[in-house]
């Protein structure tokens, strides 16, 4: 990314100055519009009844994922473009200048202190994959940032008309406010914006579907959870109820790993928070703040180990995916091997028996009559050397081998043009031809 160019002593940059500054602007402008994207989707999912508090904030995911996939010498650009969009968000919901100000460092010390950190854990991306990764991911984003962070943003409800007394519980909701989000969102733009692209399904319009069906389902599930809750007559079956998308989010885990983890824990928390506060009575006989509060514990519980799950199955996937290209290694090089040495008895050692079977003979013609049956028995000897000889290269590497391979070539071929709607000629993709 090119830097801001020096304009010298000159009252107006030229146009050549100013495009050429453009590229540097490019990542901050779509930063800041992002992050002011984030800041009213909060909004629209649900605020608490000061209109400005929200207790799902994506802007400081935004802000984090972008500090963490650029160079930190450009950070500076990123934190200074952000601010704006963040005080038109703030002053469009009636945020007066005190809070807001305290609102954007604290926003800014979650975004910087998660990317510091996360760079310094996990070393660069992929930032998921492993269970160590996501434990380390976890404990920053969820544990060490936020909570530190929270210290000086419980201070914003308060320099409200929030009172000092309850400077815990404002600290709670700020925190979980920043955690919730990093577990949620976080990982779905680092596993699906940043990380290794899926391969293409060769399975049809089935495997393609499968995400969109399970998704719904998720969805689906939230939604009705939220529904019965609100015509329940007594609040023991709460916990049950809230676990009736437990098993689509370990459906989506098993079958899609991270990405399958990152979108379900995502989904329920977006949903399950806009019910919660436009439902009062999703939690019963508890207050507002006391409800959100366990909605947002209940949905940390969930989201940490559905994303180790996905890690796991991942990074087995990962090591069966590596043991089974060792094992096509050495298979190839046990192939070659013998492929060389049945080339090396054929043509060599196959090659001087025969040339031996004449010199035999004329050492029989050398030699009296009373050594002649020595020298039969020495040609029958060259001749059962050459037979077992070319049995054994045949064994070795027989000639069905390679029509067979091709055979299973070409079927994979035509199955996969006949998928894909090509048109071109298989034979000309065969590694080898099948004739030896």
């Amino acid at each position: 990314m090119s830097s801001f160019p020096n304009f010298g002593l000159t009252s107006r940059p030229t146009f050549r100055a100013v495009r050429n500054s453009a590229p540097a602007l490019y990542g901050p402008l779509l930063v800041a519009g992002m992050y002011f994207l984030g800041a009213e989707a909060a909004f629209s999912i649900g605020t608490l009844s000061d209109k400005i508090f929200a207790l799902f904030w994506p802007p400081n995911v935004v802000l984090f994922c972008a500090l963490l996939v650029v160079p930190p010498e450009h950070w500076w650009r990123y934190i200074l473009i952000s601010f704006p969009a963040h005080a038109i968000a703030e002053l469009l919901v009636g945020m007066p200048a005190p809070q807001l100000l305290v609102a954007y460092i604290t926003n800014c010390m979650v975004a910087v202190v998660n990317a510091y950190l996360v760079r310094q854990w996990t070393g660069g991306p992929p930032w998921f994959g492993t269970v160590r990764a996501v434990l380390n991911y976890c404990v920053i984003t969820a544990g060490l940032s936020p909570a530190v962070s929270a210290l000086g943003g419980a201070f914003v409800p308060i320099l409200g008309s929030g009172s000092l007394q309850d400077y815990w519980i404002f600290w709670s909701h700020w925190y979980l406010a920043n955690a919730l989000p990093c577990l949620t969102l976080g990982p779905v733009f680092l596993i699906w914006f940043s990380g290794r692209k899926p391969s293409r399904s060769s399975f049809g319009i089935r495997r393609q579907l499968e995400p969109l069906i399970v998704a719904a389902t998720i969805a689906g599930s939230c939604v009705a959870a939220a529904a019965l809750i609100n015509h329940l007559s007594s609040s023991s079956y709460i916990a049950c109820v809230l676990l009736m998308p437990l098993p689509f989010v370990l459906w989506a885990s098993v079958r899609f790993g991270e990405r399958g983890a990152s979108a379900g824990i995502l989904i329920v928390t977006v949903i399950l928070t806009w019910f919660i506060l436009r439902t009062p009575s999703l939690f019963p006989n508890e207050s507002p703040d006391r409800s959100v509060l366990a909605l947002q514990l209940f949905l940390m519980g969930l989201s940490i180990p559905i994303l180790l799950l996905g890690a796991s199955i991942d990074e087995l996937r990962g090591t069966e995916r590596t043991m089974r290209d060792v094992a096509g290694s050495i298979l190839h090089a046990q192939d070659q091997e013998r492929r060389r040495i049945a080339r090396e008895l054929h043509d060599s050692t196959g090659q001087n028996l025969i040339a031996g079977t004449p010199i035999a003979r004329r050492i029989q013609d050398a030699l009296p009559k009373s050594a002649e049956p020595l020298v039969q028995q020495l040609d029958q000897l060259l001749q059962q050397s050459i037979r077992e000889l070319r049995t054994l290269s045949y064994l070795l590497h027989p000639p069905l081998l390679d029509e067979a391979v091709a055979a299973l070539l070409y079927r994979r071929l035509h199955r996969s043009q006949r998928h894909f709607g090509r048109s071109r000629n298989p034979i000309r993709f065969w590694p080898f031809s099948a004739r030896r």
